[in-house]
């Protein structure tokens, strides 16, 4: 018996009693992690589409039943695996929100890097073409910046933040020196995305 089906064994053993107790600990969990997230942002029911605590929760439940997260049942009890995959999950939809946010306000002049996204924010694009479109993004601006230690710095700055100000702060810049490389970089990507006929 391999390992999936023993974690399937043990997942379809525990008693509905259990499951209710799980559940509940885990919307505690949840809703203290998720204090005063939930109005707007990547935790929000607009975002997710569902209530935000019982998206986190079910997600986290689909996960191990499904075997896309490992259960370690060695270390953890199944209420402990549960949170792990839970605040996993918190920590990665915030980080792809700030990048669809960085993507979506990097406008520092008409035709920016914003312009290579595309539809990435648009309504009509499914999260998972969302997700693969941010992706592609996010490889492009690295591709074009990886020789070029000041466009590194560049990127990395714009994928915490859009505000110049702070990236000013940060990397001891002039505004004019950051909107300089901001089109180069844009340049740069601009080409790369036509000679390598990427479809954003």
């Amino acid at each position: 018996m391999d390992r999936n089906d023993i974690i399937s064994r043990m997942l379809t053993a525990i008693p509905d009693t259990e499951w209710k107790n799980i559940i509940d600990e885990l919307t505690v969990f949840v809703g203290y992690k998720l204090k005063g997230k939930t109005v707007f942002g990547a935790h929000s029911e607009n975002t997710l589409g569902v209530e935000p605590i019982q998206y986190y929760i079910h997600d986290a439940i689909e996960k191990l039943f499904s075997h896309t997260w490992d259960w370690k049942y060695e270390d953890y009890t199944i209420t402990e695996q549960l949170k792990r995959i839970i605040g996993s999950t918190i920590s990665e939809n915030v980080r792809k929100e700030k990048v669809k946010q960085n993507i979506k306000e990097l406008s520092v002049e008409p035709n920016t890097l914003s312009h290579l996204a595309g539809k990435v924010n648009n309504s009509e694009v499914d999260e998972e073409d969302a997700e693969t479109k941010i992706k592609v993004f996010e490889e492009i601006l690295f591709e074009c910046s990886k020789d070029d230690p000041e466009l590194e710095i560049l990127v990395l700055a714009l994928f915490e933040t859009s505000d110049t100000n702070k990236i000013a702060e940060q990397t001891g810049w002039e505004k004019k020196k950051i909107y300089s490389l901001h089109r180069k970089l844009y340049r740069r990507a601009r080409s790369y995305k036509a000679s390598q006929k990427i479809n954003l």
